[in-house]
């Protein structure tokens, strides 16, 4: 391998490492360092167009108003989605 091809994997590296670990503020949780969203099965990320946007600092709230809305549900429905999507489990009872 010539001095520029490891000179150029080395700079790809770099870069990549750099753009995981600084992530901007505006920018969701579910997109890669390539640009790709991680969440969907999308080439880009949609930014403001996505149902799926998660700001950092965001997911904690988040997680909160989801175990509210389900805590709020009647006994009954409560059991059924905990039946059909938790294999009988109650995540959002964790919260408390």
């Amino acid at each position: 391998m010539t001095e520029e091809a490891v000179a150029t994997i080395e700079t790809n590296e770099e870069s990549a490492n750099a753009t995981t670990a600084a992530r901007p503020a505006d920018r969701c949780i579910f997109q890669g360092a390539d640009g790709k969203c991680e969440k969907l099965n999308n080439t880009e990320c949609r930014e403001g167009g996505c149902s799926f946007l998660v700001l950092p600092g965001e997911e904690a709230r988040k997680q909160e108003i989801w175990a509210k809305r389900l805590c709020g549900l009647d006994e009954a429905k409560q059991k059924e989605i905990s039946k059909k999507y938790y294999g009988g489990g109650r995540p959002w009872r964790l919260n408390k």
